[in-house]
């Protein structure tokens, strides 16, 4: 059951930062590439693509005998999509637009055997393809992989509390963009509506003792901000994804090569 959480978590609990990056494409190389770069973490979005399963599979393969845990966001909260992810063997699982405590509980349950939860058994590569000790295997799996819940709308902040009690929490991530969005500010996650709901998540979330992330921006005007998150409890941010990386890269440098041809 190797997959890399051990490690993000050693870190944290020293006091640093994680860093991690967003993976859009389908390719595992650009998995292999952050994975070489650093990263602490992917954050494999099956939200927002068209990615399937198999493909999911070839990104958390790919973070195989590096130090980055594999993220995988699910674009739902229901247990027949997590079931055959976890199976994977991510080392996390990132439940989209949680909003209140059952959703919270829902989202527990399906990462979790009987009797704590409601997943099915069929492990494969998170037993070390049934080579792992049974009992082993279902003691690690109590807490492996992370449950992450997304505060990302109003009605999240409002409920937090109640959420936040819920057994079997990994960690929360922020959601900038949606949460502007919920409260009627679209596209405008820097605002200061919008901070101050991040500051009341995690504070809320460190009196809790939650481990707490933000998915703050991929700009580098955001860079302002992570050092005050980090001392309001942040503990961890996804700040880049593959798309931006390529498409900041391209228009940088096309820019500067049409000004050398003027």
């Amino acid at each position: 059951m190797n997959n890399n959480l051990e490690k993000f978590l050693e870190k944290i609990n020293k006091g640093e930062v994680c860093l991690g990056a967003g993976v859009l494409f389908k390719d595992p190389m650009i998995s292999e590439l952050f994975c070489e770069i650093g990263f602490d973490f992917l954050w494999i979005c099956a939200e927002h693509t068209a990615t399937d399963k198999e493909t999911i599979l070839s990104h958390i393969m790919a973070t195989k005998g590096t130090n980055t845990a594999p993220f995988v966001r699910v674009p739902g909260n229901e247990t027949f999509i997590t079931k055959p992810i976890l199976d994977m063997n991510p080392a996390g699982i990132i439940f989209p637009f949680i909003s209140t405590p059952e959703d919270a509980i829902k989202a527990v349950k399906s990462c979790r055997y009987p009797p704590e939860g409601n997943r099915g058994y069929g492990p494969i590569r998170s037993s070390n393809y049934y080579i792992m000790d049974k009992e082993k295997y279902f003691e690690k799996s109590k807490n492996n992989p992370w449950v992450i819940l997304q505060i990302e709308h109003i009605d999240a902040v409002k409920n937090l509390d109640k959420i936040l009690d819920v057994p079997g929490i990994g960690s929360i991530v922020i959601g900038p963009n949606d949460l502007a969005n919920s409260i009627g500010l679209p596209g405008d996650s820097r605002s200061k509506q919008v901070y101050n709901l991040i500051e009341s998540v995690l504070k809320k979330a460190h009196n809790k003792k939650i481990i707490a992330g933000v998915s703050i921006g991929y700009d580098l005007a955001e860079l302002e901000n992570y050092k005050k998150l980090v001392n309001l409890g942040a503990s961890w941010f996804d700040i880049s994804f593959d798309m931006v990386a390529i498409k900041n890269y391209s228009l940088n440098i096309m820019e500067k090569v049409k000004k050398l041809l003027k």
